[in-house]
């Protein structure tokens, strides 16, 4: 992990690995969700993880929900299902790559949420090979149009 970028492990084989691509995929993706607003702001959704061959155009019905707005702050949870460990780990530095850029991590909100909690801490090398959170990042960069380029996240990775 060069300067703590994590680098995809998946693109190319669970989603296109060319940005072009990748981005004409979730755009038709987004094209075949009826447009149905729903009544005040959304705060949580579950999106699937698998590949977008698979997946995509279910999590696209999550993701179009929140097409265009802007948060101070998203938080992606996912599971585990390379590296078995205690409570959670997240991801607090640097950020996580996907053909579409780079998703940096709020490393003073993820430092705040490790020392409240008992059961949250920096374990870096649960996130390498794990797809469970890297699949969910590109529909979040092209819903919120870029803004996570911009604006950081924090990954986090649960065992359940």
């Amino acid at each position: 992990m060069e300067n703590n970028i994590r680098k995809s492990s998946i693109a190319g084989s669970w989603y296109p690995n060319s940005p072009k691509v990748l981005q004409a995929n979730i755009a038709d993706f987004f094209r075949q969700v009826p447009d149905d607003p729903i009544e005040g702001r959304v705060m949580g959704m579950v999106a699937p993880h698998a590949g977008y061959a698979y997946s995509g155009q279910v999590a696209a019905y999550a993701y179009k929900l929140i097409q265009g707005q802007v948060f101070d702050a998203v938080i992606v949870i996912g599971p585990s299902h390379r590296i078995p460990f205690q409570g959670v780990s997240v991801y607090n530095r640097g950020g996580y790559e996907t053909p579409l850029g780079t998703v940096a991590v709020d490393s003073r909100l993820a430092d705040g949420i490790m020392a409240e909690s008992g059961i949250v801490s920096a374990n870096p090398y649960v996130h390498m090979q794990e797809h469970s959170i890297e699949i969910q990042l590109p529909f979040l960069q092209a819903a919120l149009a870029g803004l996570l380029n911009n604006s950081p996240a924090i990954p986090l990775m649960e065992v359940l």
